[in-house]
């Protein structure tokens, strides 16, 4: 799951007043047939660099101007209060007060504006919610989510412990557009193999919900394939105590002769072990690197830690960004209407949550029209048939093509990854391989480069 909060300035501008932007979106429809509301919860945040807020707004706007979709009803947002479900604690009580119209408090802001723009999610219950962002907070809102037989589907969370795990389903009320990460540490570990990199490895990773189970499954694989492999546990970003604690893990990976080292920590992390590299003048040269998390800012590193950072050989497996190039109006609409330059794979993800919510609700539109007409309050056999319609949906998305399963969570099983080098000239930051839905490797013609 991604990376924890940073404020970001194109997520805050795409929290704009979403009710004024509805209720514009409201003309679109026939005015001459009524319109009712279905109310979806939003559990995004405005910090992080993957958020997709602007996503969900863009995919509101098209669902709502689609008569084909959800007809004589509009699908209508109900966010946290700002930033709630940064934090598993916030997200927690964000969610309890959304399953229970009955006990919010005036004080809200959020519902006090719903209330003050006569939306009729004031008193409704949300019919499923989009998110959360984190999957440290995915982990912490289930179990509320599950007692209420309330479902949720995310663009962003992607760790291992939130995999439906076969029948019966680990999660049954959590689905997500987002990868699982398995993939992608079952297909570094592959490489490795291939390339014979994977007879001695260290194992090095902070202490987080994406992180350990991350780990947990590379250490298994390669003790599988009789690999001699050393664990390094780290708690990330907690200062000098842990600096010194890096240092002293670095020192052991080279006394034993180690050269392939499996990272799994924050960007922040990894400047940390390069200074403590470049501090004890530790021999980098000939090791390998591979990190599961994007090594987000490694082109700003000081002249220090890139002196560090040369002698390694530097892998980075991840998401491929090739949905940039094969939907390019979409990213070009997000950042016309929506204030977010560039996107990223979530907004695609977040996109295709709230598209794929509507395609599955309109399945069961007839079934659920009852409720939907008596103020949207719904029953427990109602919302197993929202569950049901999103377990047996599909979707042709903008991320790729959707479907829903009762034994996995994971909608989108064809994800595509890419094995990065970021080269030590200049920095250069390098495709030298592509993962596709085969599971072969397929190299881009340019080499590895040390």
């Amino acid at each position: 799951s991604i990376f924890e909060p940073s404020v970001s300035s194109d997520c805050v501008m795409a929290w704009r007043a979403h009710l004024i932007l509805l209720a514009s979106l409201a003309a679109t429809r026939s005015s001459a047939s009524p319109v009712g509301t279905i109310c979806l919860g939003a559990l995004l945040t405005n910090s992080g660099s993957l958020t997709g807020p602007g996503a969900v707004e863009m995919a509101l706007a098209h669902v709502n101007a689609d008569p084909a979709l959800l007809p004589g009803y509009r699908l209508e947002l109900v966010p946290t209060s700002k930033n709630a479900c940064d934090n598993a604690v916030g997200c927690v009580a964000a969610v309890d007060e959304m399953l229970h119209p009955s006990i919010r408090p005036e004080q809200s802001a959020v519902w006090s504006k719903l209330r003050a723009a006569g939306s009729n999610c004031s008193e409704a219950d949300v019919v499923a919610f989009i998110g959360p962002v984190f999957s440290s907070v995915a982990v912490a809102i289930l179990p509320l989510l599950e007692a209420a037989w309330v479902a949720t589907v995310s663009g962003s969370t992607t760790s291992i412990a939130l995999e439906g795990s076969g029948r019966p389903n680990r999660w049954p009320t959590f689905l997500r557009t987002a990868f699982s990460s398995s993939f992608p540490v079952k297909a570094t570990a592959q490489f490795l193999f291939e390339q014979n990199l994977g007879t001695q490895v260290a194992l090095l990773f902070s202490d987080d919900a994406f992180c350990r189970p991350s780990i947990s499954l590379t250490h298994t694989i390669f003790e599988e394939k009789e690999s001699l492999v050393t664990l390094y546990e780290f708690k990330s970003l907690a200062g000098s105590k842990e600096k010194t604690k890096i240092e002293a893990m670095m020192r052991a990976i080279k006394f034993r002769s180690t050269r392939t080292v499996v990272t799994c920590s924050y960007p922040t992390d990894t400047a940390l072990v390069l200074d403590a590299v470049s501090d004890h003048q530790l021999n980098s040269a000939g090791w390998v690197w591979v990190t599961l998390y994007d090594a987000e800012g490694v082109d700003t590193m000081s002249e220090k830690q890139q002196a560090a950072f040369n002698g390694f050989l530097w892998l980075e497996a991840n998401v491929d960004a090739s949905v940039q190039q094969r939907e390019p109006s979409f990213f070009q609409e997000l950042q016309s209407q929506y204030g977010i330059a560039g996107g990223s794979w979530a907004d695609a993800y977040f996109y295709d949550a709230v598209k794929f919510v509507a395609t599955a609700l309109n399945s069961s539109l007839t079934r659920l029209k009852p409720a939907l007409d008596a103020g949207g309050i719904f029953s427990v056999a109602d919302r197993r048939t929202i569950l049901w319609a999103l377990r047996n949906a599909t979707l042709q998305g903008v991320s790729g093509d959707l479907a829903g399963s009762e034994t996995v969570n994971e909608l989108n099983s064809k994800p595509v990854f890419s094995l990065k080098n970021y080269q030590h000239s200049g920095v250069e930051i390098v495709h030298v391989a592509t993962l596709n839905s085969d599971h072969i490797w397929h190299q881009s013609g340019r080499d590895i480069v040390w």
